[in-house]
């Protein structure tokens, strides 16, 4: 598992660093990131809804980078920016904004509904994410960028295949789980 959350990780930093976020914002937040990362990677079921989960996280909030309470004027929370009224699955108990704000949680939900909607509406299942029953032309602007976001990604996590690429992203990410360890004990 921390291969691939290794390489969702590097993958989620260049997508940052390609967008222009500040780096010291981006390495306060680090355990929250490498925190999303390994919740992309558990709740997916392949390849392609890892992809899905880092375009939709990405263009939702930028992965929550900022370190703040992700919640959105409509009401919208966490990471991939889901109302918890319509969260998925529907046959768990409802989420609350504030569980949509750690990262396991969030990933769950938003991988259980992207799952759901490409049951559905197949290729519109972003937009559908996005604008609910219907695909307005914001919608269909949203799902041209995640797809954007989606194909950039891909291509990151195929240079990523690169043995010595792969040594270098486990090393990073291994330095931040121990980052997060050490800001998790207590001070003596």
């Amino acid at each position: 598992m921390f291969e691939s959350a290794a390489k969702v990780f590097i993958t989620m930093l260049s997508l940052l660093n390609y967008a222009g976020a500040p780096e010291t914002i981006v390495e306060n937040n680090i355990c929250k990131l490498s925190q999303v990362a390994e919740g992309i990677v558990v709740n997916a079921q392949s390849k392609e809804e890892i992809l899905d989960l880092i375009a939709v996280g990405y263009i939702e909030s930028k992965f929550g980078y900022r370190g703040n309470r992700l919640v959105s004027p409509r009401g919208a929370c966490g990471v991939f920016q889901q109302i918890p009224r319509y969260a998925y699955p529907e046959d768990f108990p409802l989420p609350t904004c504030d569980s949509l704000q750690f990262p396991a949680e969030a990933s769950f939900r938003a991988s259980q509904a992207l799952r759901s909607l490409k049951e559905m509406y197949e290729e519109d299942r972003f937009c559908h994410y996005n604008g609910g029953n219907v695909c307005s032309s914001l919608a269909h602007s949203y799902q041209r960028a995640v797809l954007r976001v989606r194909s950039r990604a891909r291509r990151l996590l195929r240079l990523l295949e690169n043995p010595s690429r792969t040594e270098q992203s486990l090393h990073r990410f291994e330095d931040a789980q121990n980052w997060c360890e050490i800001l998790e004990r207590p001070i003596e």
